[in-house]
């Protein structure tokens, strides 16, 4: 028992010493310069900084501080990304591996799995959000300039690969949405809802939005349509029909009195108010069907 205990000792003495040279030995700059480089020969418009790469128990990757860019432009920082391979799946003909970021004041985590049999690989990816904030994303306070802030759930599954088509489903919903105008409209400098919801599909360029749910104390709303997603994110069409419900706040809060004006004309039962949102995303406006 004695022997047995001592051994035991020496096979933790043992584990922990490995574990320790393996931590402050990690060729941390070696594998971060391979990620960087691995990132370009995939695609050189995108650029990827990492300023270090340490182990994680038992077989995974911890990155800290990622940046990454298209074009030049911000798409994600990162305090930190997880990745933990499958191994049994790393000898087959696709393999997979899970990860964690954890940024934007929230996470995304998932799981990606890349087919080989395919000319140039093929990827699919499975992500939930959490608690992302959008006021922390550089794309929407790129293009939104600071005016649009809310908390972002929800899941999304992409496939797709160089050559190939892509498709990338998602339902999110956003919480504590608030939108800033830029002028005052009917009176008010910003519009607030409880909750945003979107079900949504990209397919290569083409964009469906099959619900936009907009619930709040000023107005409630029901959308759905089309567009297509351009170089130019300005540029990109964007076509949506369905009608909002204002509510008492948002009457008082504008000083309106719709009675006999052509917006109460434009209600239908539940005073429902046709209402069409198109243009492009730079220069987005409202009319009443």
């Amino acid at each position: 028992m004695i022997k047995f205990g001592k051994w035991l000792l020496y096979g933790i003495y043992t584990v922990a010493i490995a574990a320790f040279f393996l931590y402050y030995l990690f060729p941390s700059e070696t594998v971060k310069k391979y990620i960087v480089a691995r990132a370009g020969s995939l695609n050189p418009e995108i650029r990827v900084s990492i300023d270090d790469v340490t182990p994680v128990f038992s077989h995974g990757l911890r990155l800290h501080a990622v940046q990454l860019e298209y074009r030049s432009r911000d798409l994600l920082d990162a305090e930190e990304i997880v990745i933990v391979p499958d191994l049994l799946s790393l000898l087959s003909a696709n393999p997979s591996f899970a990860f964690h970021i954890k940024a934007l004041g929230g996470g995304v985590k998932g799981d990606v799995e890349v087919t080989r049999r395919q000319p140039q690989g093929r990827i699919k990816m499975n992500a939930e959000i959490a608690a992302v904030r959008l006021e922390n994303t550089p794309s929407v306070r790129r293009f939104f300039e600071n005016r649009l802030t809310g908390i972002c759930s929800g899941t999304i599954i992409y496939t797709g690969g160089p050559g190939q088509g892509r498709t990338l489903n998602a339902l999110l919903s956003v919480a504590e949405v608030t939108v800033r105008l830029n002028e005052p409209v009917f009176g008010m400098a910003e519009i607030a809802f409880d909750s945003v919801a979107a079900e949504v599909t990209l397919r290569n360029r083409q964009l469906k939005i099959s619900r936009l749910m907009l619930q709040g104390d000023q107005f409630d709303g029901e959308f759905a349509g089309s567009g297509v997603i351009r170089e130019d994110f300005d540029d990109s069409p964007i076509n949506l029909s369905g009608t909002i419900t204002p509510q008492s706040k948002f009457m008082q809060g504008s000083g309106l009195n719709i009675s006999g004006t052509a917006i109460a004309g434009s209600a239908g039962g539940g005073g429902q108010i046709p209402v069409k949102i198109s243009g492009p995303l730079g220069d987005i406006r409202l009319s009443l069907k």
